[in-house]
């Protein structure tokens, strides 16, 4: 009896290596998977939740940078600034004397950029003197500052106008425009996404 009962025993731990254990081992790996699935499903509901406000941004980005390059335009072509300064003086009733650029394009910053891939910022500035009243003159100079890009006034001085213009005042004026690069720089390049586990039945 006792033989028969170890070979019994004998039997069912053979079964149970044989059917039992192999079905636990692959009971726990379908659960780890499963697990695992679940997790990049939660991750990418995630990243779906925040994708509106991703794309709000990147169109907001997108609009001041196109706002950012109108307003650079004037001050990207010296001849095209110096017909948009003659076109205000006329519409503030002042009489342009003199207008020369001075010293030419450069950095916008007055440094040189740094960096692999630096932007192309510029700025010129301009010396003018104009003649008119004075109410003309004000005008001229906020039209300056308000209506040509990025423009910045260095400097204006006043003094009564040559006889010939009697009423009115001669203003010597200093600008400065500026021109941003609003080129997106390179991007990085992006490194490859893991591959999401999947459950195997």
């Amino acid at each position: 009896m006792l033989a028969h009962g170890l070979i019994a025993v004998a039997v069912c731990a053979g079964a149970y290596m044989v059917f039992v254990d192999p079905a636990s081992r692959q009971l726990a790996e379908a659960r780890a998977r499963t697990q695992a699935a679940l997790a990049d499903e939660r991750r990418a509901e995630q990243v779906r939740a925040q994708l509106p406000r991703v794309i709000a941004l990147a169109e907001h980005t997108k609009r001041q940078r196109e706002w950012i390059s109108t307003q650079s335009a004037p001050a990207s072509d010296a001849g095209r600034l110096y017909d948009s300064v003659v076109s205000l003086a006329a519409e503030a009733g002042v009489r342009v004397d003199h207008l020369t650029p001075r010293d030419g394009p450069r950095t916008g910053s007055g440094q040189r950029p740094s960096g692999p891939n630096p932007p192309k910022d510029t700025a010129l500035q301009f010396g003018m003197s104009v003649t008119g009243s004075y109410t003309g003159v004000t005008r001229f100079v906020g039209a300056l500052q308000d209506r040509i890009g990025f423009t910045r006034i260095l400097n204006v001085r006043i003094a009564p106008a040559a006889e010939k213009d009697e009423g009115k005042i001669l203003a010597v004026i200093e600008t400065e425009h500026h021109s941003f690069d609003t080129t997106p720089p390179p991007s990085a390049p992006a490194a490859a996404a893991p591959q999401p586990q999947r459950a195997h039945p």
